[in-house]
């Protein structure tokens, strides 16, 4: 059988990761698509604008091309493929023109392959073979780059991006490194603000936090993984330190659900925002509970809650705290940047925030690209998801997906059901 893609199959799955070593067909309803929606902001236009741009570069054979040197074979349009048997329907539809061609009857090898529910059930109406592909997007996330990677023996000779992780087995032991520069840095268990990472991934995101010559880190994970609490503790240290002049808090203020959102807030910035920073106030209330006091009716008071932390580190100068809104004009010179829930940016946040940072700064970009909200409810379209994707191997950045939950057995329990049952 032979898979004729419809529209969102590409735009899912730019690379065509699920149909490597296969014969596939564009129809030119498709193409005119892509051409058509090249030109749109946003996150459609840029995976059609990749889409277009891989057929582009790809290898001309004698009635095919190799989808972008890749071993996907796409079947260039003839005649005789794009024949149709009801020419009143409109042929600027590609919807219509599916339902139009011939090449989709019981007795060809042509099946359509589409994540479009409608449209799979108007085809078997019609007697059309089709494919309805299902979890798409999903099967595609299940792909993202880790930044870690394992060899046998020793055997380092292989292909590693820069700043991958990799954990080198040989019959003395296992060495966990770096990949910089073509060599291999050994990678050290080191505490930070008075916490150690538990496990082998959260050593690597302690390393990356604290190395001087990675600018951005960009770190994935399920809720509970420690990747706010970590990063939170890299970056107090280091203020304290005096590495960097403070701590930018910063979070997308995207809400969870049509249902979560505030609308207008009176008082003054810090009033607005702190409800929104509580997953902030929790981690810092671990880190800080006790240690800190501040004057109030001239007596020393220990503060002890995570919001009193926030306040008197921001009072000190240590802590800022942003609304990623509000990050236009903005330059973030000698500071340490934590941009929480970043899932919920979109490209032009992302490329916003990425021309604020300098050469003296550091970016975190932690969030759990399996998120969806209601803003973002695609998470293959959300820019973390991208900026893990397109900015692998990239001098300065490091890229850390997190997978075991260190919060607790009972969180651990709960997210696996959910994976289950696809949520």
């Amino acid at each position: 059988m032979i898979a004729v893609l419809d529209t969102n199959i590409l735009l899912t799955d730019p690379d065509l990761t699920n149909y490597k070593n296969q014969f596939v067909y564009i129809p030119i309803s498709v193409y005119k698509e892509l051409d058509r929606q090249k030109g749109l902001d946003g996150v459609i236009g840029f995976k059609a604008r990749a889409v277009n741009r891989r057929i582009k570069d790809s290898v001309e054979g004698e009635g095919y091309i190799k989808y972008n040197d890749s071993d996907v074979t796409i079947l260039l349009p003839t005649p005789k493929l794009e024949a149709r048997i009801n020419p009143t329907l409109s042929e600027e539809k590609a919807d219509d023109s599916f339902l139009n061609m011939q090449i989709f009857t019981k007795d060809k090898e042509y099946v359509l392959h589409t994540a479009d529910f409608s449209l799979y059930q108007l085809m078997k109406i019609n007697g059309k073979n089709t494919t309805f592909i299902k979890d798409l997007g999903k099967a595609f996330l299940e792909n993202i780059y880790s930044g870690y990677s394992t060899v046998e023996d020793g055997d380092t000779t292989g292909f590693f991006n820069e700043n991958e992780y990799v954990l080198i087995k040989t019959v003395e032991g296992d060495k966990l490194t770096r990949h910089n520069k073509g060599s291999f840095k050994p990678v050290k268990t080191k505490k930070l603000y008075g916490i150690g990472p538990k496990n082998l991934k959260q050593t690597m995101l302690v390393d990356a936090l604290i190395d001087k010559d990675i600018k951005i880190v960009i770190v994935t994970g399920n809720a509970g993984t420690g990747k706010t609490l970590l990063s939170l503790a890299g970056g107090l240290q280091q203020v304290e330190n005096a590495d960097y002049d403070s701590l930018i808090l910063a979070k997308s203020l995207a809400p969870l659900s049509k249902d979560d959102q505030v609308g207008f807030l009176p008082g003054e910035l810090y009033e607005k925002l702190i409800p929104q920073f509580r997953n902030f106030t929790s981690n810092l209330e671990f880190l800080c509970g006790g240690k800190h006091k501040f004057r109030k009716d001239n007596k020393n008071v220990i503060t002890n809650t995570g919001s009193q932390i926030l306040e008197h580190m921001m009072n000190r100068g240590d802590i800022e705290i942003m609304a990623l809104d509000s990050v236009l004009g903005a330059s973030l010179d000698k500071k340490f940047v934590i941009v929480d829930e970043a899932q919920s940016l979109d490209l032009d946040s992302l490329g916003c925030l990425l021309t604020r940072i300098t050469d003296d700064s550091k970016l975190i970009l932690v969030g759990d690209v399996l998120q969806r909200t209601s803003v973002m409810k695609s998470p293959d379209r959300s820019a973390l998801f991208l900026a893990n994707k397109y900015l692998k191997n990239t001098e300065g950045i490091a890229i850390i997906s997190l997978s075991k939950v260190e919060r607790g057995k009972i969180c651990n329990i709960v997210q696996e059901k959910l994976k289950e049952v696809g949520l």
